[in-house]
């Protein structure tokens, strides 16, 4: 039914949890639990955190460095965009 389909979501260590929560709810369902999931790390995630989520089974972490890397390649013939993403857009959120 859902062949091509994969969940990704960008997580922060200090909403592990809830993310626990939205995988746990999601599979109850026959139609979901194959899907893989893709958590893409914001940078705070630690080792421990990732094994919490890779413990849930058919997940991929995707961590900060290899994202930006990857998307660095893509970004490389549009000036404005890559220092948009790379040098002004400096959002801190303090964690809790």
């Amino acid at each position: 039914m859902f062949s091509n389909l994969e969940i990704r979501v960008l997580v922060c260590k200090r909403d592990i949890e809830m993310c626990l929560n939205m995988v746990n709810s999601l599979r109850k369902y026959e139609e979901f639990k194959g899907i893989p999931i893709f958590f893409h790390s914001d940078g705070s995630l630690d080792t421990e955190s990732e094994n919490v989520l890779i413990r849930l089974g058919n997940v991929h972490i995707v961590n900060k460095e290899y994202a930006d890397s990857k998307i660095l390649e893509y970004l490389n013939d549009y000036k404005s965009c890559k220092q948009y993403r790379f040098e002004t857009n400096k959002l801190q959120i303090p964690a809790q």
